[in-house]
Protein backbone atom coordinates (compact mmCIF):
# COMPACT_ATOMS: atom_id res chain seq x y z
CA UNK A 1 0.00 0.00 0.00
CA UNK A 2 1.33 3.54 -1.02
CA UNK A 3 1.59 6.00 1.37
CA UNK A 4 -0.29 9.88 0.18
CA UNK A 5 1.60 12.10 -0.91
CA UNK A 6 0.11 14.93 1.70
CA UNK A 7 1.47 12.49 4.66
CA UNK A 8 4.73 12.52 3.36
CA UNK A 9 5.13 15.92 3.56
CA UNK A 10 3.91 15.88 6.45
CA UNK A 11 6.25 13.76 8.21
CA UNK A 12 9.41 15.67 6.21
CA UNK A 13 8.07 19.15 8.35
CA UNK A 14 7.55 17.72 11.67
CA UNK A 15 10.97 16.19 11.54
CA UNK A 16 12.06 19.47 10.39
CA UNK A 17 10.78 21.16 13.31
CA UNK A 18 11.86 18.20 15.67
CA UNK A 19 15.70 18.77 14.57
CA UNK A 20 17.57 21.86 13.90
CA UNK A 21 19.69 22.35 10.49
CA UNK A 22 23.35 22.37 10.99
CA UNK A 23 25.02 25.09 10.99
CA UNK A 24 22.64 27.11 12.93
CA UNK A 25 23.07 29.94 15.27
CA UNK A 26 21.95 28.66 19.03
CA UNK A 27 21.38 31.39 21.56
CA UNK A 28 22.72 30.67 24.71
CA UNK A 29 20.28 30.41 27.07
CA UNK A 30 17.05 31.42 25.19
CA UNK A 31 17.91 28.04 22.67
CA UNK A 32 19.66 25.98 25.01
CA UNK A 33 20.45 26.35 28.56
CA UNK A 34 24.35 25.86 28.41
CA UNK A 35 27.38 26.66 25.97
CA UNK A 36 27.83 22.73 25.52
CA UNK A 37 24.27 21.69 25.06
CA UNK A 38 24.12 24.67 22.04
CA UNK A 39 27.19 23.13 20.49
CA UNK A 40 25.37 20.17 19.52
CA UNK A 41 22.26 21.66 18.53
CA UNK A 42 23.94 23.99 16.39
CA UNK A 43 26.29 21.08 14.34
CA UNK A 44 29.24 21.45 12.58
CA UNK A 45 29.94 25.24 10.80
CA UNK A 46 27.89 26.50 13.37
CA UNK A 47 27.54 29.41 15.70
CA UNK A 48 26.45 29.60 19.19
CA UNK A 49 26.05 32.96 20.90
CA UNK A 50 26.38 33.82 24.38
CA UNK A 51 24.29 36.43 26.79
CA UNK A 52 25.72 37.91 29.59
CA UNK A 53 25.59 35.66 32.36
CA UNK A 54 27.88 33.01 34.34
CA UNK A 55 27.82 29.73 32.73
CA UNK A 56 29.19 26.66 35.20
CA UNK A 57 30.71 24.18 32.76
CA UNK A 58 33.37 22.63 31.16
CA UNK A 59 33.35 23.00 27.72
CA UNK A 60 34.45 20.61 24.82
CA UNK A 61 34.02 21.71 21.09
CA UNK A 62 32.49 18.87 19.45
CA UNK A 63 31.94 19.23 15.73
CA UNK A 64 34.52 21.49 12.99
CA UNK A 65 34.37 25.09 12.05
CA UNK A 66 32.12 25.94 15.51
CA UNK A 67 32.06 29.60 16.34
CA UNK A 68 31.64 30.88 19.88
CA UNK A 69 30.74 34.71 20.60
CA UNK A 70 30.23 35.99 23.93
CA UNK A 71 27.79 38.67 24.34
CA UNK A 72 27.96 41.85 26.78
CA UNK A 73 29.67 39.94 29.52
CA UNK A 74 29.81 36.05 28.96
CA UNK A 75 31.31 34.17 31.69
CA UNK A 76 32.88 30.33 31.70
CA UNK A 77 32.99 29.35 35.17
CA UNK A 78 34.95 26.43 34.68
CA UNK A 79 34.41 24.70 38.45
CA UNK A 80 37.98 23.57 38.84
CA UNK A 81 38.33 21.96 35.52
CA UNK A 82 39.07 22.87 31.77
CA UNK A 83 37.11 25.98 30.77
CA UNK A 84 37.02 24.94 27.33
CA UNK A 85 38.90 22.29 25.16
CA UNK A 86 38.97 21.40 21.37
CA UNK A 87 40.35 18.12 21.10
CA UNK A 88 42.75 17.12 18.34
CA UNK A 89 40.22 15.99 16.04
CA UNK A 90 38.59 18.88 16.14
CA UNK A 91 39.99 22.04 13.48
CA UNK A 92 38.27 25.77 12.67
CA UNK A 93 36.93 26.43 15.88
CA UNK A 94 36.75 30.05 16.75
CA UNK A 95 36.39 31.84 19.67
CA UNK A 96 35.44 35.56 20.72
CA UNK A 97 34.73 37.87 23.92
CA UNK A 98 34.71 35.04 26.21
CA UNK A 99 35.49 35.49 30.07
CA UNK A 100 37.14 32.46 31.95
CA UNK A 101 36.95 32.34 35.58
CA UNK A 102 38.11 29.67 38.20
CA UNK A 103 40.05 27.22 35.96
CA UNK A 104 41.88 24.80 36.00
CA UNK A 105 43.46 26.08 33.03
CA UNK A 106 41.68 28.62 30.58
CA UNK A 107 41.33 27.39 27.06
CA UNK A 108 43.27 24.18 26.17
CA UNK A 109 43.71 23.82 22.27
CA UNK A 110 44.51 20.32 20.68
CA UNK A 111 43.25 20.75 17.08
CA UNK A 112 44.39 22.62 14.21
CA UNK A 113 43.54 26.50 13.14
CA UNK A 114 42.08 27.62 16.18
CA UNK A 115 40.90 31.36 16.91
CA UNK A 116 41.31 33.33 19.84
CA UNK A 117 40.19 36.27 20.21
CA UNK A 118 39.40 39.11 22.36
CA UNK A 119 39.63 36.81 25.65
CA UNK A 120 39.65 37.11 29.27
CA UNK A 121 41.33 34.56 31.30
CA UNK A 122 41.93 34.98 35.36
CA UNK A 123 43.26 33.40 37.85
CA UNK A 124 43.56 29.63 36.54
CA UNK A 125 45.52 27.04 38.58
CA UNK A 126 47.34 26.05 36.02
CA UNK A 127 48.13 28.10 32.27
CA UNK A 128 45.88 30.56 30.84
CA UNK A 129 45.61 29.18 27.85
CA UNK A 130 47.99 25.88 26.45
CA UNK A 131 48.09 24.17 23.28
CA UNK A 132 49.99 21.13 22.41
CA UNK A 133 50.77 19.73 18.93
CA UNK A 134 48.64 22.54 17.40
CA UNK A 135 49.22 24.04 14.12
CA UNK A 136 47.89 27.55 13.10
CA UNK A 137 46.36 28.59 16.56
CA UNK A 138 46.25 32.75 16.57
CA UNK A 139 45.47 34.00 20.15
CA UNK A 140 45.09 38.05 19.62
CA UNK A 141 43.26 41.12 21.80
CA UNK A 142 43.51 38.84 24.50
CA UNK A 143 44.14 39.77 28.20
CA UNK A 144 45.17 36.38 30.46
CA UNK A 145 45.60 37.39 34.18
CA UNK A 146 46.86 35.72 37.33
CA UNK A 147 47.72 32.34 35.94
CA UNK A 148 48.93 29.95 38.30
CA UNK A 149 51.45 28.91 35.61
CA UNK A 150 52.42 30.14 31.98
CA UNK A 151 50.22 32.70 30.55
CA UNK A 152 50.09 31.18 27.05
CA UNK A 153 51.99 27.66 26.51
CA UNK A 154 52.39 26.77 23.05
CA UNK A 155 53.79 23.12 23.85
CA UNK A 156 55.51 21.39 20.37
CA UNK A 157 53.15 23.97 18.07
CA UNK A 158 54.17 25.15 14.86
CA UNK A 159 53.11 28.05 12.87
CA UNK A 160 50.85 29.86 15.62
CA UNK A 161 50.58 33.07 16.64
CA UNK A 162 50.13 35.00 19.94
CA UNK A 163 49.54 38.76 18.89
CA UNK A 164 48.68 41.94 20.87
CA UNK A 165 47.51 40.61 24.20
CA UNK A 166 48.11 41.25 27.25
CA UNK A 167 49.60 39.30 29.85
CA UNK A 168 49.54 40.32 33.47
CA UNK A 169 51.26 38.93 36.55
CA UNK A 170 51.37 34.94 35.79
CA UNK A 171 53.46 32.61 37.80
CA UNK A 172 55.34 31.31 35.07
CA UNK A 173 56.23 32.40 32.12
CA UNK A 174 54.72 35.27 29.99
CA UNK A 175 54.62 32.72 26.95
CA UNK A 176 56.41 29.62 26.46
CA UNK A 177 57.54 28.53 23.30
CA UNK A 178 58.43 24.86 22.34
CA UNK A 179 58.07 24.31 18.55
CA UNK A 180 58.83 26.09 15.36
CA UNK A 181 57.84 28.80 13.14
CA UNK A 182 55.76 30.31 15.52
CA UNK A 183 55.11 34.47 15.74
CA UNK A 184 54.93 35.75 19.45
CA UNK A 185 53.95 39.77 18.32
CA UNK A 186 52.97 43.16 20.21
CA UNK A 187 52.06 41.67 23.10
CA UNK A 188 52.51 43.10 26.90
CA UNK A 189 54.01 40.96 29.32
CA UNK A 190 54.09 42.46 33.04
CA UNK A 191 55.66 41.07 36.01
CA UNK A 192 55.71 37.95 35.00
CA UNK A 193 56.78 35.06 37.82
CA UNK A 194 59.59 33.31 35.44
CA UNK A 195 60.40 34.64 31.99
CA UNK A 196 58.98 37.45 30.03
CA UNK A 197 59.34 35.13 27.13
CA UNK A 198 60.64 32.22 26.92
CA UNK A 199 61.75 30.10 23.61
CA UNK A 200 62.34 26.16 23.92
CA UNK A 201 63.12 23.83 27.29
CA UNK A 202 66.25 21.65 27.94
CA UNK A 203 64.57 18.94 26.15
CA UNK A 204 62.26 20.38 23.20
CA UNK A 205 63.70 22.98 20.59
CA UNK A 206 61.98 26.03 19.02
CA UNK A 207 63.80 27.21 15.86
CA UNK A 208 62.45 30.19 13.61
CA UNK A 209 59.82 31.59 15.84
CA UNK A 210 59.86 35.69 15.46
CA UNK A 211 59.69 37.46 19.05
CA UNK A 212 58.77 41.31 17.59
CA UNK A 213 57.40 44.19 19.38
CA UNK A 214 56.57 43.23 22.50
CA UNK A 215 56.92 45.10 25.78
CA UNK A 216 57.52 43.14 28.77
CA UNK A 217 58.18 44.68 32.19
CA UNK A 218 59.31 44.04 35.60
CA UNK A 219 60.18 40.07 34.80
CA UNK A 220 61.52 37.96 37.88
CA UNK A 221 63.72 36.01 35.54
CA UNK A 222 64.86 37.22 32.20
CA UNK A 223 62.92 39.37 29.91
CA UNK A 224 63.36 36.94 26.74
CA UNK A 225 65.24 33.81 27.35
CA UNK A 226 66.37 32.13 24.20
CA UNK A 227 67.05 28.28 25.49
CA UNK A 228 69.72 25.83 25.51
CA UNK A 229 67.30 24.07 22.34
CA UNK A 230 66.13 27.59 20.26
CA UNK A 231 67.76 28.20 17.10
CA UNK A 232 67.58 30.30 14.48
CA UNK A 233 64.91 33.00 16.23
CA UNK A 234 64.44 36.89 15.35
CA UNK A 235 64.21 39.24 18.36
CA UNK A 236 62.95 42.22 16.61
CA UNK A 237 61.98 45.62 18.53
CA UNK A 238 61.67 44.70 21.73
CA UNK A 239 60.96 46.67 24.92
CA UNK A 240 62.15 45.21 28.06
CA UNK A 241 62.16 47.09 31.50
CA UNK A 242 63.23 46.04 35.19
CA UNK A 243 63.82 42.26 34.27
CA UNK A 244 65.20 41.00 37.26
CA UNK A 245 68.08 38.95 35.15
CA UNK A 246 69.38 39.54 31.82
CA UNK A 247 67.25 41.56 29.65
CA UNK A 248 67.61 38.82 27.17
CA UNK A 249 69.64 35.39 28.07
CA UNK A 250 71.20 33.64 24.90
CA UNK A 251 71.82 30.60 26.72
CA UNK A 252 74.98 27.81 25.03
CA UNK A 253 74.27 25.70 22.23
CA UNK A 254 71.90 28.41 20.36
CA UNK A 255 72.80 29.28 17.03
CA UNK A 256 72.11 31.40 14.23
CA UNK A 257 69.56 34.18 16.24
CA UNK A 258 69.10 37.60 15.10
CA UNK A 259 68.56 39.94 18.06
CA UNK A 260 68.08 43.64 16.16
CA UNK A 261 66.74 46.47 17.57
CA UNK A 262 65.71 45.80 21.29
CA UNK A 263 65.78 48.23 23.77
CA UNK A 264 66.75 47.37 27.28
CA UNK A 265 67.13 49.45 30.63
CA UNK A 266 67.30 48.56 33.74
CA UNK A 267 68.22 44.84 33.81
CA UNK A 268 69.05 42.87 37.06
CA UNK A 269 72.14 41.70 35.60
CA UNK A 270 72.79 41.77 31.97
CA UNK A 271 71.50 43.74 28.96
CA UNK A 272 72.26 41.25 26.88
CA UNK A 273 74.31 38.31 27.60
CA UNK A 274 74.93 35.69 24.47
CA UNK A 275 76.82 32.05 24.83
CA UNK A 276 75.51 31.32 21.52
CA UNK A 277 76.77 30.86 18.50
CA UNK A 278 76.89 32.50 14.53
CA UNK A 279 74.05 35.21 16.01
CA UNK A 280 73.75 38.84 14.80
CA UNK A 281 73.30 41.67 17.14
CA UNK A 282 72.72 44.99 15.83
CA UNK A 283 71.26 48.09 16.94
CA UNK A 284 70.35 47.14 20.39
CA UNK A 285 70.35 49.73 23.15
CA UNK A 286 70.97 48.82 26.53
CA UNK A 287 70.66 51.45 29.45
CA UNK A 288 71.38 51.12 33.31
CA UNK A 289 72.03 47.39 33.68
CA UNK A 290 73.18 46.60 36.88
CA UNK A 291 76.02 44.39 35.93
CA UNK A 292 77.29 44.39 32.15
CA UNK A 293 75.70 45.62 28.70
CA UNK A 294 76.49 43.37 26.50
CA UNK A 295 78.51 40.11 27.99
CA UNK A 296 79.70 38.11 25.29
CA UNK A 297 80.45 34.83 27.24
CA UNK A 298 82.64 32.37 27.37
CA UNK A 299 80.70 30.07 25.06
CA UNK A 300 80.27 32.68 22.54
CA UNK A 301 81.80 32.68 19.49
CA UNK A 302 81.96 33.47 16.23
CA UNK A 303 79.36 36.34 16.55
CA UNK A 304 78.57 39.86 14.83
CA UNK A 305 78.18 42.30 17.24
CA UNK A 306 77.31 45.95 15.06
CA UNK A 307 76.11 49.34 15.89
CA UNK A 308 74.92 48.13 19.66
CA UNK A 309 74.98 51.16 22.40
CA UNK A 310 75.30 50.90 26.23
CA UNK A 311 75.16 53.56 28.21
CA UNK A 312 75.36 53.69 32.46
CA UNK A 313 75.96 50.41 32.99
CA UNK A 314 76.96 49.37 36.79
CA UNK A 315 79.95 47.32 35.52
CA UNK A 316 81.03 46.79 31.80
CA UNK A 317 79.60 48.31 29.04
CA UNK A 318 80.94 45.58 26.93
CA UNK A 319 82.57 42.15 28.95
CA UNK A 320 84.12 40.00 26.20
CA UNK A 321 85.26 35.94 27.18
CA UNK A 322 84.51 34.37 23.38
CA UNK A 323 86.83 34.12 20.76
CA UNK A 324 86.32 34.66 16.81
CA UNK A 325 83.77 37.24 17.40
CA UNK A 326 83.42 40.83 15.24
CA UNK A 327 82.16 44.34 16.80
CA UNK A 328 81.50 46.66 14.54
CA UNK A 329 80.85 50.52 15.26
CA UNK A 330 79.70 49.37 18.93
CA UNK A 331 79.71 52.06 21.77
CA UNK A 332 79.59 52.14 25.35
CA UNK A 333 79.46 55.15 27.97
CA UNK A 334 79.74 56.27 31.33
CA UNK A 335 80.48 52.30 32.40
CA UNK A 336 80.88 51.44 36.17
CA UNK A 337 83.90 49.80 35.65
CA UNK A 338 85.29 49.33 31.90
CA UNK A 339 83.78 50.58 28.39
CA UNK A 340 85.22 47.44 27.00
CA UNK A 341 86.28 44.66 29.13
CA UNK A 342 87.93 42.24 27.25
CA UNK A 343 89.07 38.87 29.01
CA UNK A 344 90.35 37.28 25.98
CA UNK A 345 93.02 39.26 24.47
CA UNK A 346 92.15 41.59 22.17
CA UNK A 347 93.63 39.52 19.13
CA UNK A 348 91.13 36.89 19.47
CA UNK A 349 88.36 39.07 18.32
CA UNK A 350 88.04 41.49 15.74
CA UNK A 351 87.33 45.26 16.42
CA UNK A 352 86.45 47.70 13.62
CA UNK A 353 85.34 51.77 14.47
CA UNK A 354 84.01 51.09 17.92
CA UNK A 355 83.78 53.75 20.84
CA UNK A 356 85.05 52.62 23.96
CA UNK A 357 86.81 55.45 25.70
CA UNK A 358 87.39 53.20 28.61
CA UNK A 359 89.32 49.69 28.00
CA UNK A 360 90.98 47.25 30.33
Amino acid sequence: MRTPKHVLLLSVALLALACPPLSAEVRVPRDAPTITAALMLAGPGGTVTVSAGTYVESVSVPFINQTIRGKGGAIVDGGGGVGLLVPFATSGTVVKNLSFQNCLHGLVVLGPDTLISKCRVTETIGFGIAARTATNLRVVKSRLVETGSHGVFLDQCNGCLVDRCTISSPDGNGVLVLGGLNSILRNRVINAGEDGIQLSSTAIPAAGNLVQENVIRDSQCEGIECGEQAFYCSLLDNTIVGAQYDGIDVQHNGVGHALLGNAIRDAGDCGIENDGMFCTFSRNRIDRAQVDGIRAGASGNANLFSRNRARNCGSDGFEVLGVSNAFVRNSALRSGDYDLNSIVALTANTYVENVFPTTN
